[in-house]
């Protein structure tokens, strides 16, 4: 995410076996009213190298 919006992922590192869950809080904070879409994503990696992305985009207004 760009600097005017902050991306927190709790818990920061999860382990999930094979038919399980797990549940991931993200809180987005609002640094500056930009009224544009900033986007990032949330990156997961696994054990055998692949990669999951989760588009994030938000918006800080009044």
């Amino acid at each position: 995410m760009p600097p005017e919006v902050a991306l927190e992922v709790t818990p920061p590192a999860v382990t999930v076996l094979p038919g399980a869950s797990r549940e991931l809080a993200v809180t987005l904070t609002a640094r500056s009213v930009t009224g544009t879409y900033s986007f990032g994503e949330i990156a997961m990696k696994g054990d055998r190298g692949h990669l999951v992305r989760i588009p994030v985009v938000a918006m800080g207004f009044k």
